[in-house]
């Protein structure tokens, strides 16, 4: 476990996926070689303008409308013969809303799925939780470096941060 006077390294940080695309039952593929994430539980909501006309301050008054999640976006590096990596692209062209989960340090304990295939994360575990779909996957070839890829996956719904206990 990589957690240091209460904070989280990023060090044993795992992301896992359901793979519907690859196989004809779902499973839980644990993402190879992921370097990163971004915009995770990033995005803002609508406005919505309630100020009356019989208003005589300053301000318009507003409450808060829908959030419009960011996408997640995951750098990786590709690796011969990962599925991993297969079922990104699978997915990507299926267009299939899955679960995914970013596991943090504090344990190595894994998701399961349930008896209708929706993942579950582990209790012990402090993740983030999302239903997505991948957005984009692209990926860049340089002179002496090695093959990276990026993986953005547009959130169906809210991200949750889970603590564990």
């Amino acid at each position: 476990m990589s957690v240091i006077e209460g904070v989280f390294e990023t060090k044993g940080t795992h992301v896992f996926f359901v793979d519907e695309a690859t196989s004809s039952v779902p499973l839980i593929r644990q993402l190879g070689c992921p370097t990163g994430a971004d915009n995770i539980m990033a995005g803002t909501k609508g406005r919505i303008d309630r100020t009356c006309l019989s208003e005589t301050g300053q301000y318009r008054r507003y409450v808060g409308g829908f959030k419009e999640a960011s996408e997640l976006s995951i750098p990786f590096i590709l690796a011969k013969g990962d599925d991993s990596h297969v079922a990104l692209g699978a997915l990507d062209q299926s267009n299939e809303v899955v679960g995914w989960l970013i596991g943090l340090s504090d344990s190595e304990s894994v998701p399961t799925l349930d008896s209708n295939g929706v993942m579950v994360p582990p209790a012990d575990r402090t993740n983030f939780y999302l239903e997505g779909y991948v957005a984009s996957m692209s990926f860049t070839i340089g002179l002496d470096e090695i093959v990276r890829g990026t993986v953005s996956i547009q959130p169906s719904g809210p991200t949750v941060l889970v603590m564990a206990p």
